[in-house]
């Protein structure tokens, strides 16, 4: 989901499939673990992603302060062995 200002959830088909930060205390607190800065990954489930069909990603945003959303990518789906690369090329540079 590449960066979010400040904290998200996303469903994929109904389904919570990752979240950085926490929603249910918002707004009394945000960002107290610079969650705006990190980059997200988070893993599909086998048997979630309907193939041929249409599938429904829902991302919740909550910005506490300025600017907010998807604000830096990559943002998409990829297969894990992609995005380990992915990972091994950011950590040389």
């Amino acid at each position: 989901m590449g960066k979010i200002d400040d904290i998200d959830e996303v469903n994929l088909n109904g389904e919570l499939i990752g979240s950085t930060g926490d929603m249910n205390t918002v707004p009394i607190v945000f960002n107290r673990y610079n969650e705006w800065a990190q980059l997200r990954g988070y893993y599909v489930p086998a048997g979630l992603l309907k193939f041929n069909e249409d599938n429904l990603i829902a991302v919740r945003v909550y910005d506490g302060y300025l600017g907010g959303g998807i604000y830096e990518g990559p943002v998409g789906l990829v297969r894990q062995n992609k995005y380990r690369e992915f990972w091994n090329k950011k950590a040389k540079n």
